[in-house]
């Protein structure tokens, strides 16, 4: 159960245009929720989409590993959406919101089950 609850929190999702601009400096956390929470906020920061039909209905998901410290190791695309510039917009996502602080605030055995990060973005979606 707690697995699986740490799965869903660290799979985060993001969808359709980056409209807000969070000046917060501090990304402080005291448990995996309020960490998975302050990590979706600041890479939804830092993604810039392309808000026309050409983000329609794409799905992206970057798997990235982290140190200890908040810092990026590797990332790859899990799973493309066929259009590289959507893609490589999620991968700066990422990339851009690193490094996560938030990480060196959790337990050790708290950071084993998180070190690995799934970040799905979803395109805007086309309406029918």
């Amino acid at each position: 159960m707690r697995r699986a609850l740490i799965i869903i929190l660290f799979s985060l999702v993001f969808s359709g245009c980056a409209t807000t601009e969070q000046e917060n400096a501090e990304y402080m956390c005291s448990d995996i929720q309020s960490c998975a929470q302050n990590i979706m906020l600041r890479v939804r920061e830092k993604s810039h989409w392309i808000c026309d039909q050409k983000s329609n209905d794409k799905t992206v998901v970057v798997k990235s590993t982290f140190s200890k410290s908040g810092d990026l190791i590797y990332m790859k695309l899990s799973s493309s959406s066929g259009d590289k510039e959507f893609d490589t917009a999620a991968l700066n996502a990422v990339k851009a919101a690193a490094p996560f602080k938030e990480l060196t605030m959790l337990s050790p055995k708290d950071f084993e089950e998180v070190s690995v990060i799934d970040f799905k973005f979803v395109g805007n979606k086309e309406s029918k």
